[in-house]
């Protein structure tokens, strides 16, 4: 379990879990660097879902589209054979059809070492997945994946500022 979590990104965290109920299937949380991101990611994954194939993938400027989608396959199935000569979409789908897995929920932290390739991936997998699959993307940027809805994190009150700090010291 986590520490604690401000009231006001709760309600963000439930907003968010809210939209994927409602059928929104890849979101992008947006927002500057040190506004929390990562954390609200971690905190969604950690406390919705727990029936889910969960993954949590904080992505690098080093990851290869390969080792991602590896990691991604090997966290929402059983063992997977993942064939490295198709792309992700293409291996979700025929492992489905093999050996059928839950729904999963994926965190991807760092939309901008993410490439245009898996990018379109996510985007294909969103519409078309065969089981429920929910997509979380941490960005700098809105708009950085095309058919996600942007979700902008905002700058702490002062009186949140201060209730955070008192959570600490």
């Amino acid at each position: 379990m986590q520490s604690q979590i401000l009231p006001s990104r709760a309600a963000l965290v439930d907003r968010i879990a809210m939209q994927f109920e409602y059928g929104q299937n890849l979101i992008a949380l947006v927002g500057p660097s040190g506004l929390g991101k990562s954390y609200l990611a971690e905190t969604l994954i950690t406390e919705k879902y727990p029936e889910f194939n969960k993954a949590y993938i904080q992505v690098t400027a080093q990851m290869t589209d390969a080792e991602l989608m590896t990691q991604l396959l090997q966290n929402s199935f059983r063992a997977p054979l993942v064939d490295q000569t198709h792309s992700l979409s293409e291996n979700f789908f025929q492992l489905f059809q093999s050996q059928p897995c839950g729904p999963c929920f994926w965190v991807l932290d760092g939309a901008r070492h993410l490439s245009d390739e898996t990018i379109e991936q996510l985007r294909i997998l969103s519409a078309k997945s065969p089981v429920e699959l929910f997509i979380l993307v941490t960005a700098q940027a809105p708009r950085m994946l095309p058919n996600a809805l942007d979700i902008h994190l905002e700058r702490l009150s002062l009186s949140e500022s201060k209730q955070l700090m008192a959570m600490f010291f």
